[in-house]
């Protein structure tokens, strides 16, 4: 059994399509649906049910794709038994939310490129949601978000750092002095904000409708990196999580705003999937991330 041929029936499996599959690995077409021939000729049965451009796996597909996936995986571990970490080569896809981005996050990167030279880091910056969608259908190897850990009973949880969101603004604002502040005095200010579907930004929105209070919302920006600098030229506020915010502050570009209401919990989770073999490149990087404090 040809080990390529199983590798391009894993990723064959997880994209539903063989033109796909072939961009992805760099072959052509028709070189893709011979190794899957190949493979079911070995077999015994297909694989795959073919529908036009669209394909999906048989039952015998669906029983097979586990078992592919623990050969692949074995004989992977097998050829790096020997190898030191800067001879270990391939990629390393990496699902990262972007607020992590201004945080010490990056120093892990520039570590790891040191100690794993060959080793390509294909890095995803999405928010945690499509961060945990994409590690279940492995198509990350690594997801570092800010989900509740049981909200994907697929995915292991190998370790979790805990920070907080708080307001902050202008080193100059007039509420940026050290005394701390009714929620009500705060969102009489403008904010600037990240979309929506941020963990933090509804956990505010679900304190704040509890007391039948709302936010004058002025400006709504993806980016962290590029809140932080609107508030470095700008008298609004917004509310992030501490450490993407910490190299600011201690800069004096952005001070904390002190609010009188209980704080809101930011949790950082490292997850892979249950069934995916942890393999030293991804090891390396692991191992990095838990030593690191945000």
């Amino acid at each position: 059994m040809e080990l390529r041929n199983v590798y391009t029936f894993i990723r064959a499996a997880e994209l539903k399509n063989f033109s796909k599959t072939a961009d992805l690995l760099g072959y052509a077409q028709s070189t893709v649906t011979m190794q899957i021939h190949q493979l079911e000729e070995e077999l015994g049965k297909p694989l795959f049910d073919r529908l036009g451009r669209t394909v999906s796996l048989t039952t015998f597909g669906e029983a097979c794709l586990p078992l592919a996936r623990k050969l692949y995986a074995t004989a992977q571990e097998m050829q790096s038994l020997n190898l030191e970490p800067a001879e270990l080569t391939g990629t390393l896809r990496i699902g990262v939310v972007e607020s992590l981005f201004v945080s010490d996050f990056l120093q892990v990167i520039s570590r790891y490129q040191s100690q794993y030279p060959n080793v390509l880091l294909d890095l995803h910056m999405a928010s945690s949601l499509e961060i945990c969608d994409l590690l279940s259908t492995n198509k990350l190897d690594i997801g570092y978000h800010l989900m509740d850990g049981n909200d994907f009973p697929d995915l292991l949880h190998l370790h979790q750092m805990h920070s907080e969101a708080v307001f902050v603004a202008n080193q100059n604002h007039p509420l940026s002095a050290a005394t701390t502040h009714s929620i009500q005095e705060i969102l009489r200010e403008n904010f600037v904000l990240t979309e929506e579907i941020s963990v933090y930004h509804r956990a505010l929105q679900k304190v704040l409708y509890a007391q039948n209070l709302k936010i004058k919302e002025r400006i709504r920006l993806k980016s962290t990196r590029g809140i932080i600098d609107v508030l470095k030229y700008s008298g609004g506020i917004s509310f992030l999580p501490r450490y993407s915010i910490t190299e600011d502050v201690t800069q004096g570009f952005l001070k904390i705003i002190p609010c009188s209401i209980p704080s809101i919990p930011v949790t950082v989770t490292l997850s892979v999937h249950k069934e995916k073999w942890i393999s030293p490149q991804m090891q390396g990087f692991i191992h990095l991330l838990k030593d690191t404090k945000l």
